[in-house]
């Protein structure tokens, strides 16, 4: 049964891949985990300077709100506020110019958008490199119980739910569900 369900999922996964518009959420997400995927050190050195930028912009937002509770008192507050302020903005200067020195532009894919590139790929990989393969794209899997037991399994009792680009929300159509 494993075997099964794993070819369907892969000949999803090349569907997907193959036939995705090139602005789907799927495919960006793809593409992020890929670049993870075939180049871990650089991508480690980019996630690296992303949290370092982060950390730099919360401390400006750390100062600010101080001054705003009022823990910077009379003029030597306001002058301490000022140092501060100014040194966390550098910090987040300093941080965005090594991140942006670092950032990778979106990967090439085309490996794995190309059909018979990708199924050759995955004929090529082992069950470890072939489920890595598969969570680039696929955030969950369900599987619908069969309707009675000792039935055949049919790809569409298969629920895909594929990836999205990390801090991806949807759209909100202005429509109110309540």
């Amino acid at each position: 049964m494993r075997k099964v369900v794993v070819r369907a999922l892969a000949e999803a996964w090349i569907e997907k891949l193959s036939t995705a518009a090139p602005g789907d959420q799927a495919l960006l997400a793809v593409a992020e985990g890929w670049v993870e995927l075939s180049q871990p050190e650089e991508s480690q050195k980019e996630a690296d300077a992303r949290g370092q930028l982060r950390l730099a912009e919360e401390a400006v937002a750390r100062v600010d709100r101080l001054e705003a509770a009022g823990a910077f008192p009379g003029r030597d507050g306001e002058a301490a506020y000022v140092k501060q302020s100014r040194a966390a903005v550098s910090d987040v200067e300093s941080a965005r110019r090594e991140w942006e020195a670092l950032a990778q532009p979106m990967a090439d894919i085309s490996v794995l958008t190309d059909p018979v590139r990708s199924a050759k790929l995955w004929e090529e990989s082992d069950n470890h490199y072939r489920g890595k393969l598969l969570r680039l794209a696929i955030d969950r899997v369900f599987l619908e119980k069969a309707p009675y037991q000792g039935a055949r399994f049919k790809a569409d009792r298969l629920d895909i739910v594929w990836k999205t680009p990390r801090g991806w929300q949807p759209p909100k159509d202005g429509t109110d569900e309540s």
